[in-house]
């Protein structure tokens, strides 16, 4: 019993295969994978391999890139997490409504209207983003 709360399984309810943790869920398992697949190839960058969170969160320090482009960036980072969040809660509290299809098109939705939402003042160009979102701005 964890904070008052009982857990029956700790099984990733994604993949039903391993124990779940941040870094599974987030980096390491076959779902989120494959999504920071896709959102490599949509970016047009290479993304690391990481050893755990602070490392996804952190990993554009070092690359040299201007700073607008690094806050799109953060901003990726951060739909991509919220939406497999949003999916893994999907999974065990709404009978997985929300779907494994859905999640990228989810993340560049959401990270689109995050990115319009900050930069309100600059046209954030819709069809720049589809095509590579780092030439947004």
């Amino acid at each position: 019993m964890l904070r008052g709360i009982e857990i029956n399984n700790t099984v990733c309810c994604l993949c039903n295969r391993f124990d779940e943790d941040e870094y599974h869920l987030f980096i390491d398992s076959e779902v989120s994978s494959q999504i920071w697949q896709k959102v490599s190839r949509w970016i047009n960058y290479t993304i690391p391999t990481w050893n755990s969170i602070d490392e996804a969160w952190l990993w554009d320090d070092g690359v040299p890139i201007i700073n607008n482009q690094r806050t799109i960036i953060r901003v990726i980072v951060s739909s991509v997490f919220w939406n497999i969040w949003h999916l893994r809660n999907s999974h065990i509290f709404n009978d997985a409504k929300f779907k494994k299809s859905h999640v990228f098109d989810s993340i560049v939705v959401n990270a689109f209207e995050w990115m319009y939402s900050r930069f309100h003042t600059s046209q954030v160009n819709w069809t720049v983003w589809l095509q590579n979102p780092l030439n947004a701005l």
